[in-house]
């Protein structure tokens, strides 16, 4: 809260505030606030309660976060902390803060803080402030045409932006939102045809309230688009090509607004070439991303079918080129003691015991703890997490992307953390892969399974429906014995069914009926998000089928093999053994927890 203050035009007048403004290096609020701090902060320590409330006052209105761009609260505390503290804000202020201000403005001849007093009067309360918003408009408008000229042109902008919305508040039919307009036109003709780099903020502030002349304000847009692009600076003629192309669709001049899009999304394939020539390191991957870029573009663009495919093919040979650019970073970790232990948990049983323990050596990721985790690097090392991240297939397409952490709807957010958590969990999945095909090879030596071996386990079996023992079977031995590529192409597919006929023996129904009475079977990333599901194997057992069969974060090893995008080696690679175990585990564990009652109950009953 911002204490209660009293004093008048008078104490202002013998206060020493010209003088401070005067010592600041730089006429901005920003500069005028910490100067009026210090100045309050000397004066308590004195005890001279005569001046102390005006720097308190001086300060606190100065210390205001100006945000032009929100037209309605404009003013926000500079800085918020964790803990909930924060800086001054507008609600802090009182009708009696106000009402001081009032009584000084008319002696505030400094014109930034005459532009700020005269808003925070207006903006904490309009009926009545009328005079006070003219005020502010003008002294923000001499305040913004002075900054222009330096070197923190974009205050200048600010204070033009501000300008403006205020003058808009008022009426756009009013004198003073006229005046503006005016203002800014004769800025622009000033200062047109060198390219000062705040012409394209004033154009802006024009079309946002759709004022100017559209024609001539297109060809000063292209004009520095031009400019920009001679330059390589790409970003900044991207802006204005875009820009050119708004002011002609206010003309309805449509063949010259596709032009300068077109020439926008140029820019890209321009920005790429560039990349080529000139980047190191990264240069297939960062001329890859603006072809991806350039192509987004054109997509909007009607007629640029053909050029679009070119792109595409472009794209796909510099992604392609882009796999040895990409480093590898790897870290040691002992897997001896837990590999040892998995051993030791099959060593000397028999073949059905020996596979019951195989499938309990490891679990399912835990969702909480994983959340827990994510949730703790995101605090611990945020940079990481506030940049999206894309996920890259071995040839070079972007097949995925983790956005922020820390912006988006809620919604997004939640889907930000999910894809880390099963990127981080695929990373755990594959070294457990080392223990459980290290324990398969330990089974292997000391016993000879046969398809009947497995028949045992997949007949009468709650997951598997009847008339897909066999194939389950055979994908069982298949894995048990190391062959994951007939082993998963009988497996991954019956997934998906095994699902259905668990989900129809509750009387959920797993199919879509068109308006042509067709009926379409739900496939399996429909049914792995279906609630019944996750009823049926919880929240860490679902979350490991979606990680492996389905994420584009995870293994989506259904997905690839759904469409013919695995190589034989994909079929023996330590997510395959995980994929492999995590289906032998589902099979066995309601026969695992039938013989754990049953021993339970064996060991209950007495002996006669």
């Amino acid at each position: 809260m911002l204490e209660e203050v009293n004093f008048t035009r008078d104490d202002l007048a013998s206060s020493r505030w010209r003088e401070i403004i005067a010592s600041c290096d730089k006429k901005t609020c920003d500069r005028f606030s910490r100067a009026f701090y210090e100045a309050a902060i000397r004066e308590k320590e004195t005890g001279d309660n005569t001046h102390y409330p005006v720097y308190l006052l001086l300060h606190a209105v100065s210390g205001l976060w100006l945000r032009p761009e929100d037209k309605s609260m404009p003013f926000a505390p500079i800085w918020q902390g964790a803990d909930g503290s924060r800086s001054v804000d507008i609600s802090d202020f009182s009708e009696s803060h106000i009402n001081i201000l009032k009584g000084i403005f008319t002696e505030i001849d400094e014109p930034e803080l005459r532009a700020r007093i005269g808003d925070v009067i207006w903006t904490y309360q309009h009926t009545g402030n009328f005079p006070f918003a003219e005020a502010s408009i003008d002294a923000y408008m001499q305040v913004g045409e002075e900054l222009l000229g330096t070197d923190d042109y974009d205050h200048g902008i600010e204070r033009c932006t501000r300008a403006i919305h205020l003058a808009a508040s008022l009426g756009k039919n009013s004198r003073k939102f006229s005046e503006v307009v005016v203002k800014i036109e004769a800025l622009i003709e000033q200062n047109y045809p060198a390219f000062q780099p705040f012409i394209g903020g004033l154009l802006e502030l024009l079309y946002d309230y759709r004022q100017g002349t559209p024609d001539k304000n297109a060809l000063i847009a292209e004009s520095f688009a031009e400019h920009y692009q001679q330059r390589g600076e790409w970003h900044s003629a991207r802006e204005h090509w875009n820009a050119a192309a708004r002011w002609h669709r206010l003309s309805n001049h449509s063949e010259a607004e596709q032009g300068c899009l077109l020439r926008e999304a140029e820019c890209y394939v321009s920005e790429s070439e560039h990349s080529l020539k000139h980047s190191t390191g990264m240069q297939h991957s960062i001329a890859a991303r603006h072809l991806q870029s350039a192509i987004e573009a054109l997509r909007r663009i009607p007629g640029t079918d053909i050029r679009r495919e070119e792109l595409h093919r472009r794209m796909l040979e510099l992604q392609a080129n882009s796999r040895d650019e990409l480093g590898r970073i790897s870290q040691e970790v002992d897997l001896t003691p837990m590999v040892e232990q998995s051993i030791l948990s099959v060593q000397g049983k028999s073949l059905h015991d020996a596979i019951f323990s195989l499938c309990m050596i490891c679990s399912s990721p835990n969702v909480k703890n994983l959340r827990k985790m994510v949730d703790k690097m995101a605090i611990e090392a945020p940079l990481q997490f506030w940049i999206s991240m894309n996920i890259i297939n071995d040839k070079g397409k972007i097949v995925g992307r983790r956005n922020s952490l820390f912006s988006g709807t809620p919604e997004e957010i939640e889907a930000a953390r999910q894809a880390e958590m099963q990127r981080w969990a695929h990373y755990e999945q594959n070294a457990l892969a080392v223990a459980i095909n290290a324990t398969r090879l330990q089974i292997l030596q000391e016993q000879t399974p046969e398809i009947r071996d497995l028949l045992e386990l997949t007949s009468n079996n709650p997951f598997i429906p009847p008339g897909r023992e066999l194939i389950f079977a055979r994908g069982y031995l298949a894995g048990l014995q190391g062959d994951y590529l007939e082993s998963l192409s009988l497996l991954v597919p019956q997934v998906e069914n095994s699902l259905r006929y668990l989900l129809n023996r509750q009387g959920v129904v797993t199919s879509s009926l068109s308006s042509e009475g067709i009926q379409e079977e739900f496939d399996l990333n429909v049914l792995l998000e279906m609630p019944e599901v996750k009823e049926i194997f919880g929240e860490d057992l679902l979350f490991d089928l979606k990680c492996n069969l389905t994420s584009r974060f995870g293994s989506n090893f259904r997905n690839l093999i759904a469409h013919g995008l695995l190589d034989h080696q994909d079929f023996y690679s330590y997510t395959a053994v995980y994929i492999w175990w995590l289906l032998l585990r589902i099979c066995c564990l309601p026969l695992i927890i039938a013989q754990h009652l049953e021993d339970k109950k064996d060991a209950a009953t007495p002996i006669e």
